[in-house]
């Protein structure tokens, strides 16, 4: 069965959060998990993965259309592609909000840079959505001629270039080259005094960076060591309660072709789990070839599966199981999935559009 969801952003974001099984809310679930639940649990892991890799959209913009030259340039262009971009992988939060305060620290002596987004007292994400924490991003090893200034972003392709270069992405101060416990939260309230609250900490390796002739690859690993999601409804009380993790990190071929605009991103391996608080189990989601490509779409997997199994939280027992496939029916259509968990159809949301 075909899920297609062609609809503005409030709309997804309100399927994301508000499509849960009402199980959600308690243990009754244990053991015995309902398909749109376990969906929305692989939803959470997709909208994660989805968030940490577009969260610093330096990464992304050091792509557009970029020239031979390109190893020389700053590679932060104003383009109406790049503007577009950049409110997309911020979750609509872009830098120009007058909430929000950009600053940057990079330094060409130790190899290293920060980056904070402080999102003050609440920036417009679009769809009466509003964000107000902070994003804190951190960079070790970098390469040789990554910083501009002391005071610009590091040019991305040359900080992968650096020896074992390494990108953090937190909610809370990165004071180490290693996530901590993240005690920080970003929070995402709706018109209808919903939230999200948000903790997260990722990390982002880089390896085997290659430019033949404008084509460049490069290999990424996400190590995700814990994230945690509570979704509040308007009274106040959770309709879930999410803890992501890695169980195994995820394998990222990154690669732009020099006719290209913007790159892929293929995850070939990984898993990821979201472990239900309340209901007591846990969801295991294994992708195999999960391909992005933001040449035609912003967020959303073109193609590639996730398998899916579930364990109960208390004895470690398998309970169900289930396969997601994505998948790009027509240029720029990339809302098409199939969901099923024990045979039977589910929902699985994506709202990966708005970042964090």
């Amino acid at each position: 069965m075909k899920t297609r969801a062609r609809c503005f952003l409030f709309f997804m974001a309100l399927c994301l959060f508000g499509c849960g099984s009402q199980s959600d809310q308690g243990g009754s679930e244990a053991g015995n998990p309902s398909s749109d639940s376990v969906g929305l649990a692989v939803g959470s892991s997709v909208d994660s993965v989805s968030s940490n890799l577009g969260s610093e959209t330096n990464g992304l913009l050091a792509f557009h259309k970029i020239k031979p030259s390109w190893i020389n340039s700053v590679a932060q262009e104003l383009s109406p592609v790049s503007k577009a971009l950049a409110n997309v992988s911020t979750g609509g939060c872009s830098d120009q909000d007058s909430a929000v305060t950009v600053t940057a620290e990079c330094s060409e002596t130790n190899h290293t840079a920060t980056i904070t987004r402080d999102f003050g007292p609440g920036c417009n994400a679009g769809s009466n959505i509003t964000v107000t924490g902070k994003r804190y991003v951190s960079w070790n090893r970098l390469g040789s001629g990554a910083c501009s200034t002391r005071s610009s972003r590091p040019r991305f392709v040359r900080a992968i270039e650096g020896s074992g270069a390494k990108q953090i992405l937190s909610t809370d101060v990165i004071s180490s080259e290693s996530c901590g416990k993240p005690t920080t939260t970003v929070t995402r309230t709706f018109k209808n005094g919903a939230e999200l609250q948000i903790k997260s900490c990722a990390e982002l390796e880089y390896s085997s960076v290659q430019n033949q002739g404008g084509n460049f690859t490069v290999t990424e690993k996400l190590t995700i060591p814990e994230e945690d999601r509570i979704r509040l409804q308007p009274n106040g009380t959770k309709l879930f309660d999410h803890t992501i993790s890695t169980e195994q990190p995820l394998v990222i071929e990154t690669t732009k072709e020099a006719t290209k605009n913007l790159p892929t991103r293929k995850i070939t391996s990984g898993t990821i789990t979201v472990s239900h608080n309340l209901a007591k189990y846990t969801v295991h989601s294994t992708f195999s070839n999960v391909l992005y490509d933001y040449n035609t779409c912003d967020c959303h997997p073109v193609s590639g599966s996730i398998s899916v199994t579930v364990t109960d939280n208390t004895t470690g027992a398998t309970t169900s199981s289930g396969q997601v496939t994505f998948k790009e029916t027509e240029t720029g259509n990339c809302d098409s999935i199939d969901a099923m968990i024990d045979g039977k159809e589910a929902t699985l949301s994506l709202g990966s559009c708005r970042g964090l």
